[in-house]
């Protein structure tokens, strides 16, 4: 068995349980490791030379990428990141690295995969909903929704907490950019009362950017014309 290809394959950060699962004997592991192809991490995982940061931190500290950070590398679009990185940690763990990266204890939508150092998209989508500012998060979830990382059918089935339910209630997957998606919410409270609401389409589907809609009466019908039938001016009141 190839080891350095088979890490590779998942990240370049594996738990050794895994590697002998797949096959590794533990003497393969150890020759790995002797000759460099392998280094250890912390305790029960091991990593490629070079391995990305990120993953061999979290692999270190217990906990999995997570909010904006994981969002940014999946390609979503994020407003802004700062300086730590979003990390994720049971809320039973008793320590955890809130020095180092911002921490969230959020239960999870769904399960994590014990060998897995990155939050399902869900769970992404979850902590970026408690963490950011609506407008921000807003860009995540429909940049999400709109590769097709998720669906908004799949996240309607999952037990959301109610910013959770706000962000996929005004999600908006036919917005072409994390631009458009902060320009839009933005033109409906200029443009509408309250209570009202005026779907994307009425400002364009191109883009927030593009053209313009055609003005219209709320009615939908052309006002009457004043002019004399037979032309002529139109007759003045009495």
């Amino acid at each position: 068995m190839d080891v350095s290809a088979w890490t590779a394959a998942r990240g370049g950060v594996v738990r050794v349980s895994a590697l002998m699962d797949a096959g590794a004997s533990r003497h393969t592991i150890a020759t790995a490791r002797e000759c460099g192809t392998l280094v250890r991490v912390t305790r029960g995982w091991v990593a490629l030379p070079g391995a990305d940061d990120l993953l061999v931190g979290a692999a270190r500290r217990g906990v999995v990428l997570t909010c904006v950070t994981q969002a940014a590398r999946l390609g979503l679009w994020v407003l802004a990141s700062g300086p730590r990185p979003h990390v994720s940690a049971s809320p039973h763990a008793g320590r955890a690295p809130t020095q180092e990266a911002v921490v969230h204890r959020h239960r999870p939508l769904v399960p994590r995969h014990p060998d897995h150092l990155v939050d399902p998209v869900e769970n992404v989508l979850l902590t970026v909903a408690h963490c950011q500012p609506f407008e921000a998060g807003l860009a995540v979830w429909e940049s999400a929704l709109r590769q097709g990382l998720v669906s908004a059918l799949t996240m309607r089935r999952l037990a959301l907490p109610s910013c959770a339910r706000r962000l996929l209630d005004a999600a908006d997957v036919w917005s072409d950019s994390g631009l458009e998606t902060l320009v839009l919410p933005r033109l409906r409270r200029a443009f509408t009362g309250p209570g009202e609401r005026i779907p994307g389409a009425a400002f364009g589907r191109t883009s927030a950017f593009g053209r313009t809609p055609e003005p219209h009466s709320p009615s939908g019908m052309q006002k009457p014309s004043r002019k004399r039938a037979g032309g002529g001016p139109p007759r003045r009141p009495r």
